[in-house]
């Protein structure tokens, strides 16, 4: 691999501008070379001569492609990672469909609007450049927590390109500073011993979850049926965790509805009862616009550049549009503690599935990037969760490793295989049952190095609204017990046969003891 030009975009008295090359009359950019056992870093160091403020940086090699594809990593938990060869065809997302739902915010496409406008698909993180599926080229980025960074392979010209993300950073005359690191292998497991974080391996654990059954239709009732059903079958687990529509409205997380009567409370304690640990979801970055925060702590909520109200995406589960809140509000900080110590030690919850945590980057600015950001919102989470396990979903993959115990890797599965409708139109962060299972594999080999790998449930009930074939089901089924640190299913198990009580309880007692 060969590094033929660097390009810095960036902004110089209110004026964006690209400039092409190592050397530039507002700054200098020194790419240097390290030998490291097997491989190269290279580290990209910006001195500016003026004060900039920077966009992106983009680094050119010149490599052989034709015969190779990739895995596409997505930019977060739920973006597709397809595999990718010069034969793929990427279609951009279509933009009234984007603005309508407000899907741009689920993904990077509001940061990567240049790479979209290209033919080939890009990859977050690392480019893994594969032939007969065996490596020739592994590139990865070192900095997941100050930048995001994306590789694009140009089969038409033999080269790839390393965008970094540097939006928000404001850098000043003679300051040095690394704006990439790139580590060059033919070994792609030779990414983890350069990263900075400690790859411990979390423990095997398997569980329910009310989502993919019940959604938001949850109540005292349904989840005390199901553990006395779990209870009987024998089948052992190790968390039982209550999902999304306990709450009278996202943000409102303190305010159990009146499906809960007793609170939240006693039904952690049926679930301590039978040996298991009391698993909750919420989304801690968000508010619905019919929640109290909304309509009394709107100076919570991030906003645009024109001081407008940031969305976060469109949820139909929910009242609709969404918003993000702004991690570094301090009152908004003093209420997230409030709400982790109230479930933590009064309701005693001790698992936490934390989800849309995309949505605390979303705005760069004053002096952070993106992913600087979130890494700042990962911290402020590991703190909020000390002594209980935390699962992260929704999350850009970057900033989540060694930051959380375990982390979603795929889409949310659907009752289907596929949404054809968003996947012809580019979307990555659909709800995909084939793009879960896809994610499971590219991902695998994070598990137990980033974090432990969530592939979401697998589903084995026969019901109605279950439109997969049993073959389908028994490959979801298969390929989460092999690529995994976390295995969930929301299955009515009391609806089982006998033979799939046996099949299921059998294949988690052996995957827990793996």
């Amino acid at each position: 691999m060969k590094i033929i030009d660097c390009r810095l975009v960036y902004r110089l008295k209110d004026r964006t501008k690209s400039t092409e090359g190592f050397d530039n009359d507002f700054y200098s950019l020194e790419i240097q070379e390290e030998k490291v056992k097997s491989g190269r870093i290279y580290t990209a160091v910006l001195t500016p001569a003026v004060k900039l403020e920077t966009i992106r940086l983009e680094i050119i090699m010149e490599t052989e492609l034709m015969g190779l594809g990739y895995n596409a990593n997505g930019y977060q938990s739920w973006s597709e990672s397809p595999y990718i060869d010069q034969l793929y065809y990427k279609k951009n997302l279509n933009s009234i469909v984007m603005n309508t739902f407000r899907l741009k915010w689920y993904g990077d496409y509001s940061f990567t609007a240049e790479e979209r406008k290209k033919r080939w698909m890009h990859s977050h993180l690392f480019l893994n450049l594969m032939e007969d599926g065996e490596t020739r080229l592994f590139l990865g980025d070192l900095m997941p927590y100050e930048s995001y960074s994306w590789f694009t392979a140009d089969y038409n010209k033999n080269t790839v390109t390393m965008t970094t993300d540097l939006e928000g950073l404001t850098v000043h005359e003679g300051d040095e500073l690394t704006v990439a690191r790139i580590l060059e292998s033919d070994n792609p497991d030779v990414y983890w011993n350069f990263t900075s974080f400690n790859g411990k391996k979390p423990d095997r654990i398997t569980g329910f979850t009310s989502w993919y059954n019940y959604y938001t239709s949850i109540s005292a009732g349904i989840l005390e049926k199901n553990m006395e059903a779990i209870e009987k079958s024998g089948i052992l687990i190790d968390v039982f965790q209550i999902d999304d529509g306990y709450f009278t409205a996202v943000g409102d997380w303190l305010s159990p509805n009146d499906k809960f009567p007793e609170g939240m409370r006693p039904l952690a304690e049926k679930i301590k009862a039978r040996g298991w640990k009391p698993g909750i979801w919420l989304a801690p970055f968000v508010c619905e616009r019919k929640s109290r925060i909304f309509k009394e702590k709107s100076n919570w909520i991030q906003r645009d550049s024109k001081n407008r109200l940031q969305t976060a995406g469109w949820n139909p589960n929910w009242s609709g549009v969404f918003y993000p809140l702004d991690i570094y509000n301090q009152e908004f900080r003093e209420y997230l503690f409030e709400v982790f110590n109230t479930m933590k030690e009064v309701w005693q919850y001790n698992f936490f599935k934390l989800d849309f945590l995309y949505a605390a980057c979303l705005v760069p600015g004053n002096g952070k990037t993106r992913a600087m950001i979130m890494s700042d919102a990962m911290d402020l989470l590991n703190e909020l969760t000390k002594g209980a396990l935390f699962l992260s979903c929704g999350v850009p993959i970057g900033p989540a490793m060694g930051k959380c115990d375990y982390a979603r890797i795929g889409a949310d599965i659907s009752h289907g295989m596929e949404d054809k409708l968003l996947r012809g139109i580019g979307y990555r962060e659909r709800v995909s049952t084939f793009s879960a299972i896809g994610n499971t594999r590219t991902r695998s080999f994070m598990n137990g190095h980033a974090f432990g790998n969530d592939p979401d449930v697998f589903i084995l009930r026969n019901s109605r609204d279950i439109r997969m074939s049993v073959e389908e089901k028994e490959l979801l089924f298969k390929t989460n017990l092999e690529n995994s640190s976390l295995v969930f299913f929301s299955d009515d198990v009391s609806k089982y046969s006998v033979e799939m009580v046996e099949k299921v309880g059998s294949a988690l007692k052996n995957y827990r003891n793996k």
